[in-house]
């Protein structure tokens, strides 16, 4: 690695900390500050009531009361969008790895020029799989939520598992993690194992 490619490695690693040190760290925790306050507001005093959907329902009715009606139609304007685009950037998302990681695989049988292909294919899969899911009566948002909370941590425990041995063995020195960010890495790397191993063994043998 030459020092120009490394500079530009620096400023571009300066760049990423300060992009998530805003848009992750701080807004993220205002945001999640402010949606407890509100449900706390909403909801506390009320756990039979706050389950599934109608938990959206009560801060729907706390902020139409405590404000005006008019700003708890747009709270729930606000989370229907907020739902769907997360969604559907987690779809894209995941079709796009999909598709890159067949053609990867095999590029004699999947070649990257048909890579729109295998994407749209990995969507409306996912599409219909969702479909699916809710057909057989699978509705309650509360047990989806924990069922894809329960997979993304033992997704993690693996994705973090392999980006530490990648970026400690196969990266050059200068650019490679120091001990600091490594040691936090391994304690998430302990943690979303942990909790993939626990929520199993509560599930099957608890």
């Amino acid at each position: 690695m030459t020092s120009g490619e490394l500079n530009k490695f620096q400023l571009w690693w300066r760049l990423v900390n300060l992009e998530h040190g805003l848009i992750f760290w701080f807004t993220g925790l205002v945001t999640i500050i402010l949606l407890c306050l509100l449900s706390y507001n909403a909801a506390y005093g009320n756990p039979g009531l706050a389950e599934g959907i109608t938990f959206l329902l009560l801060e729907y009715t706390a902020i139409s009361q405590s404000i005006m009606p008019v700003i708890g139609v747009a709270f729930l304007l606000v989370i229907a969008i907020t739902l769907f685009a997360t969604q559907l950037t987690v779809f894209e998302a995941t079709s796009r790895i999909m598709a890159e990681n067949i053609s990867l695989l095999s590029k004699s049988l999947f070649p990257a020029k048909y890579l729109g292909k295998y994407f749209y294919f990995f969507l409306w899969l996912q599409i219909m799989a969702g479909i699916i899911v809710l057909s057989v009566g699978f509705t309650e948002p509360l047990a989806l939520i924990i069922l894809a909370a329960t997979l993304n941590a033992a997704a993690m425990f693996v994705h973090i598992g392999l980006t530490v041995w990648v970026n400690k063995t196969l990266l050059p020195k200068p650019v490679q993690p120091n001990y600091l960010r490594v040691t936090i890495m391994s304690f998430a790397f302990l943690f979303f194992g942990a909790f993939t191993i626990f929520t199993f063994v509560q599930k099957f043998f608890g």
